[in-house]
């Protein structure tokens, strides 16, 4: 059994999430202070009590979710279980990263800072937003966009039967009239930029600049990238990959594949929600492969029997 170990996004936050790995981990424990410690910011309150507009805010939102995934891993490793190979979705990538021993957690944490403020200050001046789109070829998904007034693009290919929108907001509406007309699913994302697109292009300057005030070490286990899908082990071309990540497409389904060529059949999502746990589901031979997500004590006990080689 080879385990990955996948890393949520931005947009699966909720006010209580980690609340778990909080009151009964004290390596999760320590991760949340240690936040809130380094990065000056009461990052435990807006998990546990929000309000949500205000755990929202992307400047709020990425430190608190890569929080949240990074305790749920120091909890399973706190138990016994590493992963053999990690990767993380967009935000979650950093989460990948600090798994993989590239980043410690006080450089991962103000990296993501000064990440999600490069991020909120691109998007000054710009009414933009994202969907995801469910049941179409990517080639659907480009002629709808390319229909609508405006710039939006297809960004994010998140898995089989799902591709994510970005763009000017009135281009994005026009694209989800145009999939209620053709009776195609869709639906707005929650987030507050548009991400992975040419509206980040300044952001991902700001993050190579800001990547030379820290170091960065190779992978100590098989890491597999965004942009490509791909496993990368040199530090400076990993560095090389997160600046054209923020304003580039994720290639999610490239990289579940090639984890799963890579000999990964256990697919363990840390962090809020469940949404990538989908993603595997939906990509890969469920006859194949098991996946659980660790959002809260129920699903994380039913990771820890998977880990042990239980059939739940």
């Amino acid at each position: 059994m080879r385990k990955a170990f996948l890393f949520s996004g931005q947009g699966s936050q909720y006010v209580g999430m980690a609340r778990f790995f909080y009151d009964n981990f004290e390596s999760s424990k320590k991760v949340l202070d240690s936040a809130c410690s380094t990065l000056s910011k009461d990052l435990k309150r807006l998990m546990f009590d929000g309000p949500v507009e205000e755990l929202g805010e992307t400047t709020n939102t990425q430190p608190c979710v890569l929080a949240a995934e990074i305790m749920a891993f120091e909890a399973l490793k706190e138990l016994g279980y590493v992963p053999d190979a990690v990767a993380g979705f967009s935000l979650g990538e950093y989460g990948a990263l600090y798994a993989a021993g590239v980043l410690d957690l006080e450089s991962v944490l103000k990296i993501i800072d000064i990440r999600a403020n490069a991020m909120k200050n691109a998007a000054k001046g710009v009414n933009g937003s994202m969907a995801a789109i469910m049941g179409c070829e990517p080639s659907k998904v480009f002629e709808l966009c390319d229909k609508a007034n405006g710039y939006v693009v297809p960004v994010n290919f998140n898995c089989v039967g799902q591709i994510s929108i970005s763009g000017e907001n009135e281009a994005v509406d026009e694209v989800l009239a145009l999939c209620k007309e053709e009776k195609i699913r869709a639906v707005k994302l929650q987030v507050s930029v548009p991400c992975h697109c040419k509206f980040m292009n300044s952001a991902s300057e700001v993050i190579k600049a800001a990547f030379n005030g820290f170091a960065f070490n190779n992978p100590s286990l098989p890491l597999f990238m965004n942009v490509d899908g791909e496993r990368e082990s040199d530090a400076n071309l990993i560095k090389e990959k997160l600046v054209r990540q923020i304003k580039e497409p994720v290639q999610w389904i490239s990289t579940l594949n090639n984890l799963k060529e890579f000999g990964c059949d256990t697919f363990i999502e840390c962090g809020p929600g469940k949404t990538l746990t989908t993603f595997v589901k939906r990509t890969l031979n469920n006859d194949e492969v098991s996946f659980t997500n660790t959002d809260g004590e129920e699903s994380f006990n039913i990771a820890v029997n998977l880990l042990k080689g239980g059939n739940e």
